[in-house]
């Protein structure tokens, strides 16, 4: 079935321009939301021709506003799945890659487009439509409908590192998770838009739970816990985030076909990201005051094993003597489960290269002590799987950290029961 048509002349009459710069702005966004002109740069082209539409005077400030308020009032009118929003995300995020200057938003100076000033409270503002759920009537299901979308479209632009507006994932998952459903047409829509937010911006939102944030007063009341999560800390946490993943399979289990099929996503989302663990490579030269490299958590460890010797040579300078590559990983415990049977291979390759470096022992000379260790804190502290201290022992991982001293190589598999 067609997707249904967007009038964006009728929209853009609505915002506020000039008749010049409206119809110029709905042109640009009519190519840039319609995939099928075949015009790969129309989403350029429409950043483009918005930066030239923007002034750099006191009129920047009214130009913005209706801005954001069209873009957000376009997002409500594509509906969920529909291909039209990739298009018109795409546009924001070259805007916000323009070098436009800088504009006087409320006193203050903002970059353009850097800052995208005014998206932020634009987008507040269009969060107070949130839907009642008093009735069923068909002006209730349009209301329901553009939420969702309007979600979708918050949550991708967070995903693309757009906007860190992480207040209103937060604020959507503690309505849709930790409060109890008050209809059945509720239910559904906030699973809906939950899952929207951990499909598109999932990684975001499980790190924030690893980092924790110290919060004043007036966060800590704002970003609060549900009536269901009662006692847990404000803000986003490693509870929450489990809490969000049980939560979410449980409600999906009686919910609609095509929700639960959105909660599947979700769901495989977080299983991927870390429902019960984390997976990333860090490389710490010298200790922590030294500073560390991290590679995105999505980057599989066992493939990130392939990029120890890139990591230790750009990490390799003068003067520091111990180089710890650390492989942090938390899984369930289970035996059966496919990412054990991952985790022996990682260790079988990381023997093997100990295997490797005692037959080549001194062969470069600079005399390297290489340790391999196995971390479990769930199966009750450290164990040590294999250790090699020997004078003169090589690992090839090392082949880039000329003119260290020392080199600790530790396979950290830390996480909790399930």
């Amino acid at each position: 079935m067609a997707a249904p048509p967007i009038d964006l002349r009728a929209l853009v009459a609505t915002c506020g321009f000039a008749p010049e710069a409206g119809t110029k702005l709905a042109n640009l966004l009519d190519a840039a939301l319609d995939g099928s002109a075949g015009r790969p740069d129309a989403a350029a082209a429409a950043a483009d021709g918005i930066d030239e539409l923007c002034p750099r005077s006191e009129d920047a400030e009214g130009f913005l506003w209706s801005l954001w308020t069209l873009l957000v009032d376009v997002s409500k009118r594509i509906p969920l799945g529909d291909w039209r929003m990739n298009g018109l995300v795409e546009v924001v995020e070259k805007l916000k890659a323009k070098q436009g200057g800088s504009v006087e938003i409320w006193g203050s100076s903002s970059s353009l487009w850097a800052d995208m000033p005014l998206l932020g409270p634009v987008m507040r503002e269009a969060w107070d439509t949130t839907p009642e759920f008093d009735n069923n009537s068909p002006q209730q299901a349009t209301t329901i409908a553009q939420w969702v979308s309007l979600n979708s479209f918050a949550a991708r632009l967070l995903g693309s590192s757009v906007q860190s507006w992480t207040n209103f994932a937060l604020w959507e998952l503690r309505d849709a998770l930790e409060e109890p459903p008050p209809t059945e047409q509720a239910k559904d829509m906030r699973l809906t838009t939950a899952s929207e937010w951990i499909e598109h911006a999932g990684l975001q939102l499980e790190r924030e739970g690893r980092k924790g944030t110290q919060l004043d007063e007036h966060d800590a009341r704002a970003l609060g816990p549900g009536s269901l999560l009662e006692g847990a800390d404000s803000g986003f946490s490693k509870e929450r985030w489990r809490f969000w993943g049980a939560r979410l399979e449980e409600l999906s289990a009686g919910a609609s076909a095509e929700t639960q099929e959105r909660t599947r996503t979700a769901l495989e989302v977080m299983l991927r990201l870390g429902l019960h663990h984390e997976a990333e490579l860090v490389l710490q030269v010298g200790g922590l005051a030294d500073g560390a490299v991290v590679l995105p958590a999505e980057l599989l460890p066992v493939d990130a094993l392939q990029h120890v010797d890139e990591l230790l040579a750009r990490a390799a300078q003068p003067r520091r003597r111990v180089v710890d590559v650390v492989l942090q990983r938390r899984d369930e415990l289970l035996e059966e489960r496919p990412v054990v049977r991952r985790r022996r291979r990682r260790v079988q390759r990381l023997q093997l290269a100990l295997q490797q470096a005692e037959e080549r022992r001194g062969v470069d000379g600079r005399g390297r002590g290489v340790r391999v260790v196995l971390r479990s804190l769930a199966a009750g502290g450290l164990v040590e799987l294999v250790e090699q201290g020997e004078e003169g022992s090589h690992v090839d991982a090392a082949a880039g950290a000329t003119g260290l001293g020392e080199l600790d190589v530790v396979l950290d598999l830390t996480g909790e029961e399930p």
